[in-house]
């Protein structure tokens, strides 16, 4: 019955890590609602590659991330092919990546980040009032988001979505009903 599950939190500054590896493991449950792997008040920066797994899963209630900047910008070196982010909400609102501001890939998007929830948004990357940014997506990269009722976006944003180089990879938004 418990909410609130966070694998790494700065609740009133930014959160700043050199890389994740491969051997890098984050992994987030919260029997019902607000379960998230990383999560900076005021910005997420991976200065380089994030090629280890990320996954955050709100068994029965809604608000699920992988990566959360919940007020700043999220920015990310590059996503290997090894890196994975997923986030699974019960109920609604489950975020691979998010962000209020900007969200950057400044490198190759080579791995795999997948959103679902039961119900609504399912968001791949989202930017509430920033710019998404990616240097590129490899043919491995992929990105998914899966809704149960409506509201399915592989990208999502306020502002302007650019893909710098090649977009090689996958992107597939599923809705049961209403929008994708």
């Amino acid at each position: 019955t418990g909410s609130d599950a966070y694998g790494i939190t700065s609740n009133s500054g930014t959160l700043s890590i050199g890389s994740i590896a491969a051997t890098g493991s984050i992994m987030v449950t919260a029997d019902q609602s607000h379960a998230g792997g990383l999560r900076g008040a005021d910005g997420v920066t991976i200065v380089g590659e994030m090629a280890g797994h990320i996954t955050a899963t709100a068994l029965h209630g809604f608000e699920a991330f992988g990566i959360l900047a919940e007020n700043g910008a999220l920015s990310i070196g590059a996503i290997a092919s090894t890196g994975s982010i997923t986030a699974t909400a019960g109920t609604d609102n489950a975020y691979g990546l998010r962000a209020s501001g900007d969200v950057t890939i400044a490198g190759e998007m080579a791995g795999d980040i997948t959103a679902s929830s039961g119900g609504q948004y399912a968001y791949g990357i989202y930017s509430a009032t920033g710019a998404i940014s990616i240097g590129a997506i490899a043919e491995s990269g992929s990105i998914t988001a899966t809704a149960g009722t409506d509201s399915a976006y592989g990208l999502g944003g306020a502002g302007d979505i650019t893909i710098t180089g090649d977009m090689a990879g996958t992107i597939t938004a599923t809705a049961t009903s209403g929008s994708s």
